[in-house]
């Protein structure tokens, strides 16, 4: 066979329906946006019988441990007390107070714990009970 006779038996493949439909955009977009809903459709219906909520008692019971989200709250609503109670404090211990005397350097550790924990209510109470201890 030459290659006239090949170029001659080659005819066109007819275009499928599919792929006519494949090769415009906008029925590529009506079909994307019909399996969607499909697949929503499918997927709400399964995730409707597993989402129902256990019978949980909301009662609220006051957090009693010392490191979790209870201490926060508490220097949440006291934090004006805890500036008043800071500012007092730090008058009483500031290290120029006792500069020379035996106190100096326990009054300069209880002035940067006091820093440190200026905003923390309960710590407050603490120190201030060593303070008034410590130097009467």
């Amino acid at each position: 066979m030459t290659q006239e006779q090949i170029d001659n038996n080659k005819t066109e493949l007819p275009i499928s329906f599919i792929d006519q439909i494949l090769q415009d955009p906008i029925y590529v977009l009506i079909i994307g946006v019909v399996i969607g809903l499909i697949l929503s459709y499918i997927f709400k219906i399964l995730h409707v019988n597993k989402t129902t909520l256990p019978n949980i008692d909301l009662a609220k019971e006051p957090i009693e441990s010392k490191g979790n989200f209870g201490s926060l709250f508490q220097n949440l609503s006291h934090s004006d007390k805890c500036k008043e109670l800071y500012k007092s404090l730090i008058i009483k211990v500031h290290p120029d107070k006792y500069s020379g005397t035996n106190k100096e350097d326990r009054a300069s550790e209880l002035s940067q714990e006091l820093g440190e924990c200026k905003l923390n209510y309960s710590k407050l109470k603490e120190l201030e009970k060593i303070i008034s201890y410590e130097f009467k």
